[in-house]
């Protein structure tokens, strides 16, 4: 760190900006760095098309869910889309236990979330996703 003349502390000598002023600036030395604002991930029914999606089971189970309109069961899975993201910011609120959810493909966590303008981002190892949707079941 560098003292400056006035007697401030925790500048640095590329640009004079502590490190907390580079971050919400968003300024680095390998260029700018832009935090991805996410969304809770929203499933429409395969069957239907009704944004009423409920995830009905455990991460440790399945990922089964089911249709309030149609009552149609359906699991999404992701794919790993060859690229990766950093500065994801999660959702707020996060989503509950009944919203939509995927694992990612590549570390199996459920913070996967909708980006602005579509696909998908792991919140935790920053892949990007495609979705597929399996096991399709119309109720009967």
């Amino acid at each position: 760190m560098q003292d400056l003349a006035d007697g401030e502390k925790g500048r640095v000598a590329s640009g004079g900006l502590t490190a907390g002023e580079r971050f919400k600036n968003r300024e680095w030395r390998c260029g700018r760095f832009e935090i991805v604002k996410t969304a809770k991930l929203s499933l429409a029914c395969p069957v239907c098309q009704s944004l009423e999606v409920f995830y009905s089971c455990t991460p440790n189970c399945c990922f089964n869910h089911v249709c309030g309109e149609c009552g149609a069961t359906f699991e999404p899975v992701t794919i790993f889309a060859n690229a990766k993201a950093a500065g994801i910011e999660a959702p707020d609120p996060l989503p509950e236990a009944s919203d939509p959810t995927v694992a990612c493909v590549k570390c199996d966590s459920t913070a996967v979330y909708a980006m602005p303008g579509g696909g998908l981002v792991c919140g935790k190892c920053g892949s990007l996703l495609a979705l597929e949707i399996t096991e399709v079941a119309p109720s009967s």
